[in-house]
């Protein structure tokens, strides 16, 4: 076994890997959350980059399956819902990319391009479902699961039948066998590449006058294999259209790309019984408000689609035993652990054994301040009483964490910010809730006061530091086993049981997946840089507001809220709303916890990103309430481009601030301007 070898280093596996490398590596924590798109009707698969849909989709695939049969492997999807033919396009790969190089139209304009797309789409996806038959019909077991049936007789019925159908519009008038009818497709779809990639100055007669409708040329084809006999009755037909987001970025100085996307829109929109569709899509792609082409008619979620967020289904609710992220991150873990051939025994968690438990507070507050330095966790001013102080510098001796909570909490009850009197036992600093909503920045807090990084460590930090997102788990397993490849370079022997990584190396690790989660934000995407500036003047705001308030009277100050009926109503909300699309804001509801119990949306920074703006990634206490001039006043500072109409929020906001500063920065209860 190479020991060198860090098994995280393929970070993607959805298209990249082959079907034998993928049953090695899925995981099937995920179908149990996601059974719908196994089962009739429209879905449309939402997620982050790396969250797993092309994964999900790639199920589907016949390839898939038969390597699942022939390594023994038990098919992760239910025998009760694996009575399926998939099939379908991915958007990348499949040379849809090539419709952005020129407007296919006898007049230049874009009404025509569409419908080319979609006759490109309709032979590609034909072809698709006809491959995929035939490939599963080569497995007699499979073939008999699902009620395959390709025999001579019976595809020259089906052949006789679907070239007979007006939908191609005698395109397919010529074709008499099975092999002939593939073949046609296949020719099809290769003079549009050529002619995409201007090999071909015109697209020959024989195409221009028989484009197709989309959707129709699938429905008929998956009608006239039941009529035929080749597929049985029950049989679904599942068609995956993934990377949709692709679409965004097609054409999308001409507004072919949308053009494209109503045209996918208008397959959802047809309700057909005979195929069921699969959309995956990044959450930016997919809009709010979607038409079909042609019609100004929307496409409506729940009745034309259903919408499966994946990230929904992976970030932790408020009851922890709900949360399948662990399962999947254990399961994922151990998957790739066994690709490099470390050994070990069948550990109940493999995580744990791995990274250790996360550190009590205490024992954090201990690394901040190793050796005879405990004495920095205490910071009051010289005024203070000296037996208070001395109290205090005895609790750091034991326990820096918890002479900072005393600290704190003196801080918010002594009226000038001193404490005269010492509680003999019971001490109030130590209330179960008082306590726990202030842990994460107490710790912060004493980590800057003695000049070190926050410490980070353990399963329960890199799951939470992962956000439910499989792609950011990944990334922290491959920092941290770099670093500790590196720490063990010069290693003359050679073992091959897995490691059980010190929390130093993880720490060291963590911070430099979070930088380069950070350095990645999409820079170069639809409004990316406004995108990373605005995130960065967060982290940095809130670092500074968590950091500045001794007296820890605001620790759930690193995210913000916003009263929703005025970001409704304001143009800042499609921003706000690019910002959750990408990832780089976790967003939800809430109501106000004021007397006006109004509804609100809250926002935080993706916690991937806590470690490089080092603040909390723990969400206890409210974030900071803002009013809509603040959030303007955020966004100019950004330098994010806004209406003509906010420059009166800003000033609004600036008149707001001077009056609101704080005469002193020891003043026991910390004022915010906004």
């Amino acid at each position: 076994m190479n020991t060198a070898i860090n098994p995280f280093r393929q970070l993607y596996v959805g298209e990249s890997v082959g079907p034998d490398e993928f049953v090695h590596l899925f995981s099937p924590v995920l179908v149990a959350n996601s059974l719908a798109l196994f089962q009739p009707g429209n879905v449309v698969v939402k997620g982050f980059t790396g969250a797993g849909k092309s994964m999900l989709l790639n199920l589907l695939s016949p390839e898939i399956r038969l390597a699942y049969f022939e390594s023994n492997q038990e098919y992760p999807i239910p025998q009760q819902f694996s009575k399926f033919i998939g099939a379908g396009i991915n958007l990348q790969t499949s040379g849809v990319s090539h419709f952005g190089n020129r407007i296919i139209s006898s007049d230049n304009s874009l009404n025509e391009s569409p419908i080319y797309f979609g006759d490109f789409l309709n032979y590609y996806v034909v072809a698709d479902v006809l491959n995929s038959i035939r490939k599963l019909s080569g497995n007699s077991e499979i073939s008999k699961q699902i009620g395959i049936d390709l025999t001579p007789a019976k595809t020259e019925v089906f052949v006789r039948k679907l070239i007979g159908s007006n939908c191609w519009f005698d395109a397919l008038k010529a074709i008499t066998t099975f092999e002939e009818l593939f073949e046609a497709l296949s020719n099809r779809i290769a003079t549009y590449k050529k002619f995409l990639n201007i090999n071909l100055m015109e697209l020959p007669d024989e195409i221009v006058k028989t484009k197709t409708i989309i959707g129709e040329p699938i429905s008929v084809t998956a009608i006239m294999l039941k009529e035929a006999g080749i597929l049985e009755k029950d049989v679904q037909i599942f068609v995956r259209i993934d990377q949709y987001e692709e679409l965004t970025w097609l054409g999308a100085k001409n507004g072919l790309g949308e053009a494209y996307k109503k045209m996918i829109h208008k397959l959802l929109g047809n309700r057909d019984s005979a195929v069921s569709y699969r959309i995956g899509t990044r959450h930016f792609a997919w809009s709010e408000e979607k038409t079909m082409f042609g019609t100004t008619a929307p496409l409506e979620k729940k009745r034309n689609y259903l919408e499966f967020h994946l990230e929904d289904e992976m970030r932790r609710k408020e009851n922890a035993r709900t949360w399948t992220f662990p399962k999947l991150a254990e399961d994922v873990f151990r998957r790739r652990i066994a690709t490099t051939g470390f050994s070990y025994s069948e550990k109940k968690d493999l995580l744990k054994y791995v990274f250790g438990r996360t550190k009590t507070p205490s024992e954090t507050s201990l690394i901040y301040f190793a050796g005879n330095k405990k004495n920095k966790a205490v910071d009051v001013e010289k005024e203070w009483p000296l037996r208070w102080k001395n109290f205090l510098v005895k609790i750091a001796q034991d326990d820096p964490f918890e002479a900072r909570l005393a600290e704190a909490w003196s801080r918010q009850r002594g009226k000038e910010g001193i404490m005269h009197e010492i509680p003999k036992e019971n001490f109030p600093w130590l209330k179960v809730y008082w306590k726990k909503e202030r842990t994460e920045q107490a710790l912060m807090q004493l980590a800057s006061r003695n000049q070190q990084q926050m410490h980070w460590s353990g399963k329960e930090d890199i799951l939470a530091l992962s956000g439910g997102n499989i792609l950011a788990f990944l990334s922290l397993c491959q920092c941290i086993w770099d670093v500790w490849l590196r720490d063990n370079r010069f290693e003359t022997s050679v073992s091959n049981k897995i490691p059980s990584i010190h929390e130093a190396i993880q720490s060291i690790g963590i911070i430099e997946a979070s930088t380069d989660w950070y350095s990645e934000l999409a820079v170069d995407e639809r409004g990316g840089r406004y995108r990373k500036n605005f995130i960065t003047l967060l982290g940095t705001y809130f670092f500074k507001t968590l950091m500045e308030d001794r007296a820890m009277s605001n620790p759930g100050h690193n995210g913000f809220s916003v009263d929703l009926t005025d970001l409704t109503n304001s143009s800042f909300a499609s921003f706000l709303k690019e910002c959750s699309d990408y990832g780089d804001l976790y967003d939800s509801a809430h109501t106000s916890k004021l007397k006006d119990k109004k509804k609100r949306w809250k926002f935080y920074l993706n916690p991937m990103l806590s470690p490089y703006f080092k603040i909390p990634y723990v969400h206890t206490k409210e974030p900071i309430y803002i009013s809509i001039e603040r959030l303007a006043h955020w966004l100019h500072e950004a330098g994010v481009p806004i209406s003509e109409a906010v420059p009166k929020l800003i000033t609004m906001s600036k008149s707001k601030t001077a009056k609101s500063k704080t005469t002193s920065p020891n003043q026991t209860n910390l004022k915010f301007d906004f």
